[in-house]
């Protein structure tokens, strides 16, 4: 897995590759227990390891987290990389080194088991089971990975979408992903994030296209027709008539989900979500102009500036 490190990774630590082992399964006959242990010739090397940042609960290191990828999504940018596939599966916290013995390393993380390899689905299962949640082993850092989607700015990009809740509505018009279309996936993961759940809910493109529909207004006229993603789409997302819906008001939400938070925080979040949700991928705020940007300054001091 290709791997771009924030600024704060340490040098020549996480930012390295971990070597890769062939692990061998314990084979159990008689036994039934898909939790069987993995074993390995090797004593596993999990110095640079990182857990999916899906796995610990809302707010869990989130300031530190959204600063880290939208540096991360600057130094891509400036390098003129579209990421084109970016979701919270894609970014891991960092595990703090574990320079200590293979049993003391087992005692702290536990061992790798076996899990059933389900086919019947679009793509195979995985080999083990996830790793127990363990917060006191967190990093100050978080990893982007899964670069397999992108590509040079400018450049022919694959037709496959990133997930539905995270895709900016473009790219199933047969807009190419962009610098734009980042920003929209990080600004979904910023909500996602702060609250909990996704900011557009659906279990399609359509789906989610209409909960955009419904908080954004409608979308624009020229993409009427280009919809490409499971059917023609609803000609009612192109309504330029069409009314936003009071109970998809980012601010109700944001104070339903958050309540716990101020009016003056709850303003700073909106301020910084409106400049990712534009529809013209052209317009929305860059990497580098959000971090300079004062509602996200304002914002991210009230936790760690």
């Amino acid at each position: 897995m290709n791997r771009v490190p924030t600024e704060d990774c340490p040098p020549d630590s996480s930012t390295q590759p971990a070597p890769l082992i062939q692990e061998q399964i314990l084979e159990e006959p008689e036994a039934e227990d898909w939790g069987d242990y993995v074993d390995s010739d090797e004593e596993p090397d999990v110095e640079f390891a990182c857990e999916d940042i899906n796995l610990y609960p809302r707010g869990f290191c989130y300031p530190i987290s959204m600063v880290q990828l939208l540096k991360a999504l600057k130094a891509l940018h400036e390098a003129g990389i579209v990421h084109s596939d970016l979701n919270t599966a894609n970014i891991m916290y960092t595990l703090r080194p574990l320079n200590s013995s293979i049993a003391e390393k087992y005692k702290q993380i536990g061992r790798p088991r076996k899990m059933k390899l389900w086919t019947e689905q679009w793509k195979d299962g995985e080999l083990v089971l996830p790793m127990k949640p363990n917060e006191e082993l967190i990093g100050d850092s978080i990893v982007l990975g899964d670069f397999g989607l992108a590509h040079k700015a400018g450049s022919p990009a694959q037709k496959m979408q990133s997930p539905a809740t995270y895709c900016a509505p473009e790219r199933v018009h047969n807009i190419n992903p962009s610098y734009g279309s980042d920003m929209w996936s990080y600004v979904c993961i910023f909500f996602e994030l702060y609250t909990g759940t996704y900011l557009f809910q659906g279990w399609g493109h359509a789906s989610v296209m209409s909960s955009i529909v419904c908080t954004l207004g409608p979308l624009p006229e020229s993409w009427r027709g280009t919809y490409h993603v499971g059917g023609s789409g609803d000609d009612t997302w192109y309504d330029q008539n069409g009314q936003l819906d009071p109970e998809f008001d980012l601010k109700e939400r944001l104070s339903q989900l958050r309540p716990d938070v101020g009016a003056r925080e709850l303003e700073l979040v909106v301020s910084v979500l409106r400049r990712g949700l534009v529809y013209q991928h052209e317009e929305r705020i860059t990497a580098a102009e959000l971090l300079e940007h004062e509602s996200f300054k304002e914002l991210m001091s009230i936790y760690i500036w």
